[in-house]
């Protein structure tokens, strides 16, 4: 009778060792660390540049505010978050600036940086027209410099933008 078994096969080895499993399980959760964890700087980055988007787009609006109202919003030398009020005033900067854009822009972690990780407006003079934006970047190192205080209320921001 002949044999009409494929050559290549050998009838006792079957499958897999479960000593050869366990190595490819985790070659395989290794490299999808690595992966995840490129992925959530990725994600750190992001924001950051949201951020400095958003800032870039108030100050574009504040400009026009000032090109049109002869003042810049706010009170001089008052300091406002830039979704809420002023904590002396009560003047929302977000009112002021609602003709200039269509929506005003929010921290990417919606305030999971705190109370006071939205953005901030700082009126310096209402005459000159100098002013600063700030906000706080996760990654130290997409800020350009160390703002403490700016607002009064102890927090420190890493990234301003001042005109």
């Amino acid at each position: 009778m002949l044999n009409l078994k494929w050559p290549f096969i050998r009838a006792d080895k079957r499958g897999f060792t479960l000593i050869e499993l366990l190595v490819v399980v985790a070659i395989i959760g290794i490299l999808s660390s690595i992966v995840l964890s490129n992925l959530m700087g990725a994600r750190v980055k992001s924001r950051d540049v949201t951020r400095k988007q958003n800032l870039d787009q108030l100050v574009k609006a504040t400009n026009l505010y000032y090109s049109q109202n002869g003042e810049l919003p706010g009170v001089g030398g008052e300091c406002y978050h830039v979704l809420g009020s002023s904590p002396d005033s009560g003047i929302s900067l977000a009112t002021d600036l609602d003709p200039f854009m269509k929506d005003i822009p929010v921290d990417p972690m919606k305030g999971a940086l705190g109370l006071n990780g939205n953005y901030v407006y700082n009126n310096v003079a209402d005459d000159t027209g100098s002013f600063n934006f700030c906000a706080i970047m996760e990654n130290a190192g997409t800020g350009n410099g160390s703002y403490t205080d700016m607002c009064g209320d102890g927090t420190t921001y890493n990234y301003c933008v001042t005109q």
